[in-house]
């Protein structure tokens, strides 16, 4: 099946290659490579990544479109030949010799992983997308992440331990969407402003708009039937919830939380503001998901 014509930019030059994929039965829509721009995924911890990663696995072997999925970034890109990051896994890509090229990963439809904003530049014209999770909540699944056979209690008291670190010092979201060598402050606003690059901002607050959101961007004929089941990885061994663990902190455990989550929890209101804006340029102004509350 033809395809648009490619970019590739290595070391400042730019090539134009024609590509053709396999052709399947399954009619999955346009392409979401547009104008010879690759789709970034940027997984933020416990924002539901592991779960969206593996839906981008599915929708790519589906549709036949070229998929790698890069971890362990660094903060720093190495030159304009490669990224600073391992390859994890890929599906429909070349068989290059060195799979953390920029000319290799530029040849993807979608690359998805822990992306930190630094790597933006490799990847000229990238359509980005991402999902944030309400920093409450994020710490307690990190705590849980970290600590898999932890029981409720052991939870609760390191979740307390870690409300009383100093205000401001929780760092997860901004990690990854601010480029690298700014203070603090710098950091969130720039992580801020960021947002509003971004052509999908999800969040797990608002999960059933975020998926459609992700359908419409990435398949609007919905030929991939796979958004919207509702299959969760990294499932806790420990039968109990996150928004239980919260319920169980007391007023001033929940003040000191808000102190330690602060610059998180205003970076998260910048999310949410751009998740609305992105979900009305998909889904339309009157979009009930689109509307909707979220706390």
């Amino acid at each position: 099946m033809p395809r648009a014509a490619l970019l590739l930019v290595v070391a400042g030059v730019v090539l134009s290659l024609p590509i053709t994929h396999r052709t399947s039965g399954l009619q999955c829509g346009q392409a979401p490579r547009r104008d010879g721009a690759a789709v970034l995924y940027f997984h933020i911890f416990k924002a539901a990544g592991t779960t969206i990663r593996e839906k981008l696995r599915q929708y790519a072997h589906a549709c036949d479109l070229r998929w790698a999925c890069l971890i362990d970034c660094e903060r720093k890109v190495l030159g304009a030949s490669l990224v600073n990051c391992k390859v994890k896994d890929e599906i429909h890509m070349p068989r290059d010799a060195n799979r953390r090229s920029v000319l290799h990963l530029n040849r993807a439809d979608v690359v998805g992983g822990h992306l930190h904003f630094g790597l933006v530049d490799a990847f000229p014209r990238a359509r980005l997308v991402t999902l944030l999770r309400d920093p409450d909540s994020a710490v307690v699944s990190g705590i849980r992440y970290v600590h898999p056979t932890w029981k409720f209690d052991h939870v609760l008291a390191e979740l307390r331990r870690r409300a009383r670190g100093a205000p401001g010092s929780a760092r997860n979201a901004v990690t990854y969407l601010a480029p690298p060598g700014r203070n603090a402050s710098a950091a969130y606003a720039a992580a801020a402003a960021n947002l509003r690059r971004f052509d999908v901002v999800g969040v797990v607050e608002n999960w059933g708009a975020s998926m459609r959101m992700l359908q419409a961007f990435l398949d609007p004929t919905h030929g991939w039937r796979g958004w919207h089941n509702d299959d969760r990885r990294n499932v806790h061994s420990q039968a109990f919830s996150t928004a239980s663990v919260l319920r169980q902190l007391t007023s001033t455990d929940a003040l000191r939380l808000a102190a330690y989550v602060s610059r998180e929890r205003a970076l998260y209101g910048a999310a949410v503001a751009a998740h609305r804006a992105t979900c009305r340029a998909l889904l339309g102004a009157r979009d009930r998901g689109c509307r909707a509350t979220i706390d």
